[in-house]
């Protein structure tokens, strides 16, 4: 059974929360992020998982939209304010935000709280280019040239030994 999406985020946050449904995906806004994981808690007993986690970088402002599914029924997708302090890791209630939440630390320099080090180093990036490095803004990542001025962009910012 598809869960009320309306109703569990409304408990969790002690308020009503408007859930907005567009073309069989539900969307919702969490203003306190430091609730993501009793959110995690909830997608995990319904059962869901996390499929991605998207981030939205524009200046200063920064959100994640995480998207949620219950492996029958539409999508839920809720969009998070990041905090300067970063946001807690998700990772060890739902299994399926680990590499999301690994990527994101990496290539987009998202402070994720608790977020397990890897014992070999990074994941993705070669731990001799600098951290973010990856971030690109939307019309760069879908440019034609992407690959070879994101590898322009890496070559000038390797560490110098």
């Amino acid at each position: 059974m598809y869960p009320n999406i309306k109703e569990g985020l409304s408990r969790i946050l002690g308020k009503e929360v408007d859930v907005i449904e567009n073309k069989g995906s539900n969307w919702a806004i969490l203003e306190d992020a430091s609730k993501i994981r009793d959110v995690a808690k909830w997608i995990k007993s319904v059962p869901g998982r996390c499929m991605t986690i998207a981030p939205l970088m524009r200046g200063e402002e920064k959100e994640l939209v995480y998207s949620f599914d219950f492996y029958e029924g539409p999508i839920f997708n809720l969009k998070v304010k990041l905090k300067e302090d970063g946001i807690d890791s998700i990772n060890d209630i739902l299994k399926s935000a680990f590499f999301t939440e690994m990527e994101l630390s990496e290539t987009w320099e998202v402070p994720f709280k608790n977020l397990p080090e890897m014992r070999w180093g990074r994941w993705i990036v070669d731990d001799d280019i600098e951290k973010g490095i990856l971030y690109a803004g939307l019309s760069e990542t879908m440019s034609p040239e992407t690959e070879t001025k994101m590898w322009e962009k890496i070559r000038k910012n390797i560490k110098e030994s």
